[in-house]
């Protein structure tokens, strides 16, 4: 039995399509055992979808409603992107430099 209900939106509120392998339009609601997939799902199709696009997660029988916004999908499914410096100084040497070693390339010509 289908609890679990998501349905993709746009800024204006309006249900979002897709085109499918067969050439049918295809609106981008779907039904689900547990709120997990739903979720997955929605996550999933907002991160193809522009940056004002949300999904609505409901469950059919209680009252259980979830907005999910295409930034938090996106969070989600990349997960944390941001990375440190390319390089760190040693936190017990204030006057760290950096160290370059010439290197030499040579080619055959074989």
């Amino acid at each position: 039995m289908s609890n679990w209900v998501a349905t993709v939106y746009d800024e204006t509120g309006a249900i979002q399509c897709k085109v499918t392998t067969k050439g049918k339009i295809q609106e981008l609601i779907k039904k689900f055992d547990r709120s997990t997939q739903a979720d997955k799902w929605a996550s999933l199709r907002l991160i193809d979808g522009a940056s004002g696009w949300y999904a609505i997660l409901q469950h059919t029988s209680l009252n259980i409603v979830t907005k999910l916004t295409r930034d938090e999908a996106m969070g989600a499914v990349l997960g944390n992107t941001k990375s440190g410096p390319a390089m760190h100084s040693p936190k017990s040497n204030p006057n760290f430099q950096a160290k370059v070693h010439q290197t030499r390339v040579t080619f055959s010509h074989g």
